[in-house]
Order: structure tokens, then sequence, then C-alpha cells
């Protein structure tokens, strides 16, 4: 049984089983680990089980399809009708010879949160190919996924927040979005950027570069009246389900992902803990593993040098000192900032 290091385990079991082949059913996908099949040299079939009469959200369907793009290993499908099993599968010369099924969804979310999701083996040769036959009868329920799929969710028109506070604004409940207005603050009637947190992260409030931290180091704040409001837009319903548990079973964050409002995709997590009472929430969104990641890639946004302080003036060049956060699929965000 396999409940840490599930990523590692997916993607290096291959050197040991002596494989050429991995067919996988994802439930739900996640771009950055369809991405990482190319480093693996395998030829791979994904199948994207967890969807609605095959229906997909647009995002999502471009960033695998840009996967597709780079690696002529690999073919992607779209399950026609709805299947949550989690399956990986490896074969060699066509014969399934390792399997491992469980919970783990094929996504950061899945693979990356140690003790949240469990995978078992599969040695024995007739369930092997029993899981084999059910891999082919779902790719047969399947339409391979290109640049001639057209069978997207639609889309949801803009609305006028449904409530509005001074550090967000919910725009749908049913589908969470938000805008986060968190990343600036009203000071004397003065909006500025926050001198030690937010975009600039990676600074003291005195100015100088915060000890152990790096210059575009940066997060988005999560206001805890939002998670109470909209506990589904977070992970584990914006809680840390083991902030009372042992140092061995404690995730300090939770690992999803984003796709921005360019196409840029990036690993995120769900970190920090805000106290209330007894309960413990998320405090902040970052990028994963290298917190500068987010920082540098704003600072590029608003044509800023990796390092630069991040002021409100900044924000008003640009044209935006907000960013909306909406949930496309299980862990998978879509941020834009976009003018």
């Amino acid at each position: 049984m396999y409940t840490k290091n599930l990523y590692n385990e997916i993607f290096e079991r291959h050197k040991r089983n002596g494989c050429d082949q991995l067919e996988i059913m994802g439930g739900f996908l996640g771009p950055k680990p369809v991405e990482d099949l190319k480093a693996t040299g395998l030829s791979c079939n994904v199948i994207y089980g967890c969807l609605k009469s095959g229906i997909v959200a647009r995002k999502i369907h471009k960033q695998l399809i840009r996967s597709t793009a780079s690696n002529a290993l690999l073919d992607i499908y779209y399950k026609q009708n709805y299947n949550h099993s989690k399956i990986y599968l490896w074969k060699n010369d066509g014969e399934p010879i390792d399997a491992l099924v469980g919970s783990a969804n094929f996504s950061s979310s899945g693979l990356r949160n140690d003790h949240q999701e469990v995978l078992f083996d599969i040695n024995d040769k007739i369930e092997l190919s029993e899981i084999n036959r059910f891999i082919d009868t779902s790719k047969n329920d399947s339409i391979l996924a290109d640049n001639s799929y057209a069978n997207f969710s639609k889309s949801i028109p803009s609305i006028s927040p449904i409530i509005t506070h001074r550090r967000f604004s919910i725009l749908n409940k049913l589908s969470p979005e938000v805008i986060f207005n968190s990343l600036v603050y009203e000071k004397n009637g003065v909006k500025q950027t926050h001198g030690a947190g937010g975009f600039n992260w990676g600074f003291e409030s005195n100015g100088r570069l915060a000890p152990k931290r790096k210059q575009s180091d940066m997060y988005i704040p999560i206001p805890t009246e939002l998670i109470r409001e909209l506990p589904s837009l977070f992970p584990n319903l914006g809680l840390n389900p083991n902030s009372s548990m042992g140092q061995g079973y404690r995730n300090p964050n939770h690992v999803a992902e984003a796709i921005f409002d360019d196409e840029t995709s990036m690993k995120i997590s769900f970190e920090g803990i805000t106290k209330s009472g007894s309960d413990r929430y998320y405090k902040q969104i970052t990028s994963y593993p290298n917190k500068d990641e987010m920082g540098k890639y704003f600072r590029r946004r608003l044509n800023l040098k990796p390092g630069d302080k991040i002021d409100h003036k900044h924000l008003l060049a640009y044209g935006r000192s907000d960013v909306k956060i909406s949930l496309v699929s299980e862990g998978v965000y879509y941020i834009d900032f976009s003018i």
C-alpha cells in the first residue's frame, strides 16, 4: 500500500518493472503530470474519466492538447460515460505486467499530497488481464482528445457579485469563482500593497530582504471570511485536515494546479494556518515548490524585473490590482490577471 510519494511511484516505476507502455485511467486529470509523461519516454494512453457526457473545460483541453502536440508517444482520451476509477497499468510488448489502483487522480492534487490518497499493488495475472480489458473497454467508450474536439463546458457570462467584501467578491457559488482584492489594502485612504507579504513576501516591512526568503517570493492571501462563505473553492473545504496530527502525517500545504489567462500553467499550494476557534484555515496560495515562481510571473506581467518590489503604482499602470480565481476541475484552478 502506498500513501506518500505517489508522484515518484508513478513516474519511477517503469525503471523497475521494465515496461514500454503506461495506460492511465485518471478520474480527474491535471495538466502538469500529463506534461511530465514526456520525460518517461514511454508510450502513454491517458483516459479522462470524470466527464459528464464527455464535456470538458476548454481551459484544461488546451493544456492537454499542448502536451500531446509536444509528445508523439502520448494519446489522451475523453470518456463519454462518467467513470471515477483511478488505474495505472504498465505493459510490455502489449501484455500487462504491473498495476496500481486506488483513490489517487492523475493530477498534482492526487499525487503530491501525502497521506490523502492511497494506491495498491496488483500483481495477479488474472486481475491484470481483467484491468487490461477494462481499460480497452473504456477507450472504446472514449473520444481521442485533439484539435477537432468541441464538446466543451459552457462559459458562464460575467455577472454582478453575489457577495461583496472589502477583500473579495464572490461571482458564483455553484461553479466557484471569486475576485481576490486581498493583494492590496487601504491605509489612511490610500491603497497600497503589503510591504512584507503578498506580492512582496521576499521583503521585510523596512524594505530589506527577508532572511530565508527569495526576493520574488509571493503569495495570494486567503481571507478567512471567504473560506466560510465559499468552502467549496478550496481543498479540504479550506481546512488543514492534518493540522492536529503528528509531524510524520502533517501536511503543511496542499498541492494543486493553476492555469493562467495567458495559458501559463503552474503548480500551486494552499498553505499556512489561520486559527479561528478550533478551526485551522489555509492562509495563502503560492507557487510550488518554489515560492518565487509566482512572484516572477506577476512581475513579468507588470513589466518589472525579478526581485523588484511591487507598489500600488505598478498595478495602476498595469490596469488591475486584483486576481480572479475559479475552480475549473478537481485540483485545477484558473487565475485571471488579464486587462
